[in-house]
This record gives structure tokens, sequence and C-alpha cells, in this order.
């Protein structure tokens, strides 16, 4: 439990260092579970710069997460 806790800290700590435009694709992604299409229509993006903006989001997070918190 103590883990589980400690990885979660970890997360939001890193999530509060993305920009908010990165934060909101993560949550719309992985947190409301969203296609890329769906993604693209709640953000005025085409399917391919959802796409991108998802993978960089992903990217610049694993660059702010502790490598042993991944």
């Amino acid at each position: 439990a103590f883990a589980t806790r400690q990885r979660a800290r970890a997360l939001r700590d890193a999530l509060e260092k993305l920009k908010p435009s990165e934060r909101d694709v993560l949550a719309l992604r992985f947190v409301a579970d969203l296609s890329h299409r769906e993604i693209a229509v709640a953000c005025g993006l085409d399917e391919a710069a959802a796409r991108k903006r998802i993978s960089r989001a992903l990217e610049r997070l694993r660059s702010v997460m502790p490598a042993e918190e991944i």
C-alpha cells in the first residue's frame, strides 16, 4: 500500500511539471478513455495532431518522472 501511494505521489508531482495542454490530453486519453478522434474534436485538432500531442505529452511525462517510479 505504501509503494502504491508513493508511486501515485510521484505521478502527481510529474504531472504538475507538464503544461496544462499536455495534462489535458493525457487526462482525456487515460482517465476519460477517449479515442484519438474524440480528443481531436475536444481539442479542436485533427486526429494526427491529437496523436502527436499525446505522444509528446507521454514523452515529456517520462522525462520528468523519476525512472524508479515508471
